[in-house]
């Protein structure tokens, strides 16, 4: 043992102890700025969009967004001073009888979960590259297509094993009742329950939102946001599918919304863009990191907890902050004075409650150009992993 210091024989322990476990993770919590805004660079760049969303991440958030531009971003509200990213969802609603519509407060903005699958067997987890940006979900689908309850993952083939089924798989409203009786697992449930169930969610209903983790290895982006990635077999876990060769990290939005000020108002609960099926529900995401910092965090040995807490003060990379306090956002002058947040008589953006049974429509053309591309392909030092049991199917 002669030349090893105590620290670094405690070090070396650590990281054999970590190497015993599965997947790393951790845990990205963003306050949300006040105000729900008509604003996705990514689905329409440059014009106000459809509907409202609730923002996170880099302050230099507006109608034409690029990596650039949250990279100088003054702050983040992510309580990690190098993520910048934006990370951004739809508005949930409260709308009585005669048509007056309240936006639902949020509770303690967004957490962002950075999970590093597969649990088990090689794994190589690349960062995301500077310009990256992707799409979750489908704002326009209101139709749930595949079996309920939900077959066990092993009979997940066919049909139930396609990237339309896993897109869907991948959204979870989960009602919360901290306490004796445990929480639901993480997207158990695919679509907004019925109001009888609603009312029974004395803390609240978190709504969840899983991000495609495998990538084609050489576009930052495509015109539906989506075609360059795909979900893994088992939409958390898993494979991933021929032609998406590149594993990134698993995201996970968790966001918590404040029903129980409602339990028992005449009413329906329903999202930003018209629909009270749940279906639509769909996150963005542009990338804020600086790469090189991003991969060196996922393959960190301290940055994935032995006790499963996914802490990000664990990670010894990491520079905490206490992202409420970036408060520097500002909309663009076009939407400065809508009121989103409501009482209103109708949401912003003049959508209309939209039933399931069918695909809602778009009504706002405008056209996507995606010009950059990534081409270094190069495997990314092999990741050290933790495991931890808060997302079990």
């Amino acid at each position: 043992m002669r030349g090893i210091t105590a620290t670094m024989l405690r070090f070396i322990l650590l990281l054999l102890f970590f190497a015993s476990f599965g997947e790393g993770f951790w845990r990205m919590p963003c306050t949300n700025f006040p105000g729900l805004y008509r604003i996705d660079p990514l689905v329409y760049p440059g014009v106000p969009s459809e509907h409202a969303h609730s923002y996170h991440g880099g302050s230099n958030f507006g109608f034409d967004t690029t990596y650039e531009d949250l990279m100088a971003s003054p702050c983040t509200s992510c309580d990690v001073a190098q993520d910048k990213s934006a990370y951004w969802i739809p508005g949930l609603y409260f709308k009585f009888p005669n048509g007056t519509v309240i936006a639902v407060r949020q509770v303690g903005g967004l957490v962002a979960y950075y999970d590093m699958y597969p649990a088990t067997g090689p794994r190589n987890i690349v960062a995301f590259p500077a310009g990256f940006k992707m799409l979750a979900g489908d704002t326009y689908e209101r139709d749930f297509k595949w079996q309920v309850p939900e077959p066990e993952k092993s009979l997940w083939t066919g049909a139930e094993a396609t990237e339309a089924a896993l897109r869907q798989k991948a959204l979870g409203f989960n009602c919360l009742h901290y306490g004796p009786t445990s929480n639901e697992a993480t997207t158990v449930r695919h679509f907004l329950p019925p109001r009888s169930l609603l009312d029974t969610c004395k803390d609240g209903l978190r709504l969840e939102i899983v991000f495609p983790s495998c990538w084609n290895g050489k576009d930052l982006d495509s015109p539906d946001h989506k075609s360059h990635v795909a979900y893994s077999s088992l939409v958390l876990d898993g494979t991933c599918p021929e032609g998406f060769p590149i594993r990134l990290p698993t995201l996970l939005y968790e966001s918590i919304w404040a029903i129980e000020e409602f339990t028992g108002v005449e009413g329906k609960f329903l999202l930003s863009n018209g629909d009270e099926t749940g279906l639509g529900l769909h996150g963005d995401f542009i990338s804020g990191w600086k790469p090189e910092f991003l991969q060196s965090a996922i393959d960190h040995p301290l940055c994935g907890d032995p006790r499963n807490s996914g802490e990000i003060k664990d990670c010894p990379l990491f520079t905490i902050q206490d992202g409420d306090k970036c408060q520097k956002f500002t909309p663009p002058s076009q939407i400065m004075a809508e009121n989103c947040m409501g009482p209103m008589g109708s949401l912003c953006g003049g959508k209309s409650l939209e039933k399931g049974g069918n695909v809602a429509t778009s009504h706002v053309q405008v056209t996507v150009t995606v010009t950059s591309t990534y081409h270094d392909c190069a495997a990314a030092p092999t990741s050290r992993h933790v495991h931890h049991k808060m997302h079990d199917f």
